[in-house]
């Protein structure tokens, strides 16, 4: 996209140079390891993922709420399907690119972090799936347990998703987003109609995403109570699925690519090129950036099963929740400032959304303050965003190595994924001073 950028600032902005963050970084990866191996000598997660029940909502309250949520949901894809076929294409006018980009993809993620998964609130897919599950009847389900179900469809979808975004030479498009939202609007349908509640989550790429981000998060909602937990704990109560390395390197690889496109050694690679040679030259680097960090992650589990003398073949999946914080943070660093400043774009088209001369909230003629937070501020965010992750990443892999691996050589089992993670930070933290 050409307005919707992804973050603002460049090296000079940030507070500290490149050199000190990443040192800092790197000893606090260790010293956080070494502290972990002394005083974390068995897996707590999974004991910390009840959480504190905080307060009980009833029935009919409980119905209401998620009936608004519902309507709030289909209200939403509604607008941004219709106003990327109707409204005249251009992002100054057109809500679409700002609802899909900002909203969908930024804002309920980060949210379902924070509260839970509120795309499971608000996706009038969900809907369709208990209406069908009330009508087939539990016993005659065809969908059955979301574990019979693989996640390679999400992340299919979500790797479309970000080819669309970060190499297609039209993302800001309205009618593409529009063809991409059908496609989507078609697969969700479709996948709750057929197998029901279960399988929507497993088929919907939004909602597995939103899953899996709400997993991690301190507070939760669940059979009418709510309440918090340790952050990360929920992981250890994820249904280890098939896929779910795929679908996390996509969205990792997706944001690191992100970086890359930002930085001036890529814009020379792409040089003058424009429209589908500019495409393509991009949708290479897109590939080859999930492929890396995908093999890059299978490379460092096969590492750890070698020392620890196992070859269980669920542990590509269940390893790779413990990248899951360093996506997280990955996200934060590098749509922080595009939640922040496109956020308050989307609140001023939000009051016309059809472009019809409309001011529904009394904001139509506002415009956003892009001053209101200095490139400082935005700087540290994105720095402490990718650190946070990296060492929630080793905390989150030590618990699931004292789960899962056999106690005998299990610090020496551990040592590829904190290598994979100390990696990952300084990459990361390279192409935020870069960019």
């Amino acid at each position: 996209m050409t307005v919707l950028a992804h973050g603002i600032g460049s090296r000079g902005d940030l507070p500290l140079p490149l050199t000190a963050l990443v040192v800092g970084a790197i000893a606090a990866i260790i010293i956080s390891f070494v502290g972990l191996t002394v005083a974390w000598s068995r897996s707590r997660f999974d004991g910390l993922a009840d959480g504190r029940v905080l307060g009980r909502t009833d029935a009919l309250a409980a119905r209401t709420f998620t009936a608004v949520g519902r309507l709030f949901g289909l209200l939403v894809v509604v607008v941004g399907l219709g106003a990327g076929v109707w409204v005249t294409d251009n992002q100054w006018e057109n809500i679409t690119p700002r609802l899909v980009y900002v909203f969908l993809w930024v804002i309920v993620p980060l949210l379902s972090f924070v509260f839970g998964d509120i795309w499971r609130w608000m996706s009038p897919f969900e809907a369709l799936a208990s209406l069908r599950d009330r009508v087939a009847g539990d016993h005659e389900s065809r969908g059955g347990s979301a574990a019979r179900f693989t996640l390679y469809v999400p992340a299919a979808g979500l790797l479309v998703f970000h080819w669309v975004e970060l190499a297609y030479h039209a993302s800001a498009s309205a009618r593409i987003l529009a063809w991409l939202l059908g496609a989507w609007i078609a697969v969700s349908v479709y996948a709750a109609l057929r197998y029901g509640r279960e399988g929507l989550r497993s088929r919907d790429p939004l909602a597995v995403w939103c899953r899996l981000i709400g997993a991690g998060g301190p507070m939760f909602v669940r059979e009418g109570e709510w309440g918090v937990r340790a952050p990360f704990a929920g992981l250890s109560r994820v249904m280890i699925q098939p896929g779910i390395a795929l679908s996390i390197m996509v969205v990792l690889g997706g944001t690191t690519f992100d970086g890359v496109t930002r930085t001036d050694w890529w814009r020379d690679i792409v040089g003058t090129r424009v429209g589908w040679g500019a495409t393509a030259v991009n949708s290479i680097g897109l590939l080859l950036t999930v492929c890396v960090l995908l093999v890059l992650l299978l490379s460092a589990i096969r590492l750890m099963q070698r020392a620890a003398g196992t070859d269980d073949p669920t542990y590509d999946d269940v390893f790779a929740l413990a990248l899951l914080p360093v996506a997280v943070g990955y996200s934060i660093a590098h749509y922080f400032s595009l939640a922040v400043f496109e956020g308050q774009f989307l609140w001023i088209q939000a009051s016309d959304p059809f472009a019809q001369g409309w001011d529904l909230f009394g904001y139509r003629s506002e415009r956003p303050n892009y001053t209101f937070i200095s490139t400082t501020v935005v700087a540290w965010v994105q720095a402490m965003g990718i650190i946070i992750g990296h060492l929630a990443g080793v905390v989150v892999g030590h618990d699931r190595a004292l789960a899962e691996l056999p106690p005998k050589r299990l610090e020496r089992s551990q040592l590829p994924l904190i290598a994979l993670m100390m990696t990952l930070t300084c990459f990361g933290l390279f192409l935020l001073v870069e960019a």
